[in-house]
């Protein structure tokens, strides 16, 4: 009962592997039609497959139909054979069509009947291969319904040392061709290589022909895209990638294009391979092979553009005050260590004259040899580094270092946009913006100043002492000056204010009084007031001559005659001879001469007499 079951099983096995070629739209080739034991020569013509046979030594090896030994063939029916008897000669069995047409290889049956009990099976198309040469036990029936070496081939070889083979169910169909595709790319920017990776790449015959590069299209930046023109066309060596070296236009063409690294460009449009019909020259020309989308490429190496970040919020210009900082936390970052310039321009709300862009290299060690120019028609300040030297560094602190002010003391209250770029030398960066508000905040004066603070003695009533001004913060010039009770503000009364000046009321007398102490206030248009006390001091003036007479008229004189000189002053004088006479000096010659004093004390005219000397000679003392 067992032998029956093993036999059912052995069919239901044999038929479910027949079951599974023949869905491949296959047809099989056997041999129960030929006479057996018979020699067909080296090479066999049936159903328009050739079966060859050849070796290292020839002889006696023919093509033979044989029913090979039970459990050796397959089904028990007729295979071809091939009789050898050289030691270690390789032989080799090789099917191909007899029109030269290609096909699909579903499967064989291979099993050794003498030599190697093993070798390999490869395919070719017009004389090249198709693929590895496949290890192969030759044990039975062997299936390649999903190995895409065999799917598109002219000739099959199979190889073994010494070798007699039972060749039976050979299975076939119509070609299949499988389109090449791509998955990805990498393009090194610095180096213009271009790196594509996919599936089923094919060779065709000749050099440096198989990928027609004005076929590539890249795509990036803006989704603008650009085609490659006279880069080389590049050869397969691979079926899974090939590689391009791009011409210096095509990188040139490409640099806009491909203009960030990583997966996406500086608007970030997804980098995308497109590869138009007819890119591969070794692919079946019948196909579409266009492969136009989800073929991303990885881009290093790309000499970036510098990127500007501005700080968030906006910078305040209160009226009056002095030059702001724009941005002082502004953020540069570059790959390229240098930079030649960069531009600060009011691009909204600019009020000519009004608004001012500076900047001050006053620390070449800080900010390199970055010097700065401002455009009043335009706005703008372009600060520039000679030779396009400066650092990262010098750059940023230079442009955190421009500063904004208002020129008007009436300035056009609002907001204003400051745009800021940078250039690397090759590269505009990003344009980063800055909103400066223009305020009016009344801020209280900060001082007060007088012209005098003394008044000399006697002067007549309602003299000026001396003229106020004051120092405000917004650049007011019109203010109310006032007097303030409160600390040190005894004296106010006895002054007046009129407009601008400080006037005394009565003739300040040293002896009275020698010290006033008056408290002012000063109000600006904005009603914002500051205080200050001031002393107003007596000074006793010094007695002035106001002219010098004499009793003598003008003529000559013998030595020993007596001159009066009479010294008129603007206040009397009370003269001390306790310490000596006084003397005045007198030009009367090559020696000068002295004058004594007489009388007059404590009037305003004092007498000085003088002796005539010898070798006196002037004609006005």
């Amino acid at each position: 009962m067992k032998k029956p079951l093993y036999l059912f099983l052995l069919f239901l096995g044999t038929f479910l592997s027949i079951l599974s070629q023949k869905s491949f739209s296959q047809q099989t080739i056997g041999f129960n039609d030929l006479i057996t034991n018979q020699s067909l020569g080296r090479s066999f013509l049936k159903d328009g497959f050739i079966f060859s046979i050849s070796s290292l030594a020839p002889n006696n090896n023919d093509i033979i139909p044989v029913v090979p030994p039970f459990n050796l063939g397959f089904q028990n029916s007729i295979a071809l054979s091939n009789t050898t008897d050289n030691p270690n000669p390789v032989t080799r069995w090789r099917i191909s069509t007899e029109n030269g047409s290609e096909f699909r290889l579903l499967g064989i049956f291979l099993r050794s009947n003498s030599g190697s009990s093993s070798g390999t099976i490869r395919g070719f198309k017009d004389g090249q291969p198709t693929g590895i040469r496949l290890d192969l036990d030759f044990n039975g029936l062997k299936d390649f319904p999903d190995n895409p070496d065999f799917y598109n081939v002219d000739v099959i070889e199979i190889e073994g040392i010494n070798l007699s083979l039972f060749v039976d169910e050979f299975s076939h169909g119509p070609a299949f061709v499988v389109q090449p595709s791509i998955s990805s790319a990498t393009y090194n920017a610095s180096t213009g290589q271009l790196v594509v990776t996919g599936a089923r790449f094919v060779s065709a015959a000749g050099a440096s022909n198989d990928v027609v590069t004005n076929r590539i299209r890249i795509r990036g930046q803006g989704n603008g895209t650009y085609t490659l023109t006279d880069t080389p066309n590049a050869e397969i060596s691979s079926s899974t990638t090939f590689n391009l070296t791009l011409s210096a236009s095509d990188r040139l063409g490409l640099s806009s294009l491909l203009n960030k690294n990583g997966l996406s460009s500086g608007d970030n449009t997804t980098y995308n391979l497109e590869a138009l019909e007819d890119w591969l020259s070794g692919a079946d020309p019948a196909l579409t092979i266009a492969d136009l989308e989800n073929n991303p490429i990885t881009v290093s190496d790309v000499p970036e553009p510098p990127v500007l970040t501005a700080s968030g919020g906006k910078t305040i210009f209160d009226r009056g005050d002095p030059p702001v900082p724009i941005d002082p936390n502004l953020v540069l970052e570059s790959s390229d260590p240098t930079f030649a310039a960069a531009l600060f321009q009011i691009t909204s709300g600019y009020q000519y004259v009004q608004d001012v862009l500076s900047f001050t290299n006053n620390n070449p060690s800080t900010f390199g040899n970055i010097t700065a120019s401002f455009d009043a028609g335009t706005g703008a300040l372009t600060l520039t580094s000679a030779g396009g030297t400066a650092s990262v560094s010098q750059m940023q602190a230079a442009m955190r270092a421009v500063t904004y002010r208002n020129s008007s003391i009436t300035p056009v209250l609002g907001d204003k946009t400051i745009s800021i770029s940078v250039n690397d030398g090759s590269f505009n960066s990003n344009v980063a913006s800055k909103t400066i508000e223009v305020v009016s905040i009344n801020n209280a004066p900060t001082d007060i100043i007088l012209s005098s603070t003394s008044i000399n003695e006697n002067v007549a009533a309602n003299s000026a002492v001396g003229t106020f001004s004051a120092v405000d913060p917004d650049g007011d010039t019109a203010f109310t000056f006032s007097f303030s009770a409160g600390l040190l503000s005894d004296d106010n009364s006895a002054f007046t204010i009129s407009g601008n000046n400080l006037i005394i009321n009565s003739s300040p007398d040293f002896e009275n009084k020698s010290n006033y102490f008056i408290r002012i206030r000063v109000t600006d248009e904005g009603g914002e007031s500051f205080e200050k006390t001031f002393v107003i001091t007596v000074v006793v003036p010094s007695p002035v001559v106001t002219n010098v007479t004499s009793s003598n008229v003008n003529g000559f004189y013998n030595i020993g005659d007596q001159i009066f000189v009479v010294i008129n002053f603007s206040q009397p004088l009370v003269v001390n001879t306790s310490g000596g006479t006084p003397t005045l000096t007198l030009e009367t010659g090559l020696t000068d001469g002295l004058a004594s004093y007489l009388s007059g004390s404590g009037s305003t005219a004092l007498v000085f007499t003088y002796t005539v000397q010898e070798g006196s000679v002037t004609s006005d003392l």
